[in-house]
């Protein structure tokens, strides 16, 4: 029987595939925090620039299922693909939920859940 994978170790593979099927032009870094907060506390994920790159973080005490947790990595992933070279964390003057982005996801999720990706990102 194999092992169960962690969280963490999963979601290192998945955003991998992500990379290499739906490439951003940044590098993308994912780190898992806790969220104490009250401006945070209700965030399952946000995305932050720090020069050219950008990290995904997640939300442990929101993330501590599976299934919660990779849809959220696919969420700000599609964030990570919107935001141009010149773009950082939301301003508050963009729609970071937009059409486009809500597009973008739909694609992400799809290839994900749908066309393989749940099997082709175990190899990553």
């Amino acid at each position: 029987m194999p092992r169960q994978r962690l969280i963490k170790d999963r979601c290192s593979q998945v955003l991998e595939w992500m990379k290499d099927v739906r490439p951003c032009g940044r590098e993308v870094k994912l780190s898992f925090v806790t969220c104490n907060s009250e401006e945070e506390k209700d965030l399952y994920g946000y995305v932050t620039r720090s020069g050219r790159s950008l990290r995904i973080s997640i939300n442990t005490k929101k993330c501590n299922r599976m299934d919660i947790t990779i849809d959220t990595l696919i969420h700000e992933y599609a964030h990570c693909r919107m935001w141009g070279l010149a773009k950082s964390e939301c301003s508050g003057k963009i729609d970071d939920h937009g059409p486009e982005f809500w597009a973008e996801y739909g694609v992400i999720y799809n290839l994900f859940h749908y066309e393989d990706g749940y099997l082709e990102s175990n190899s990553y």
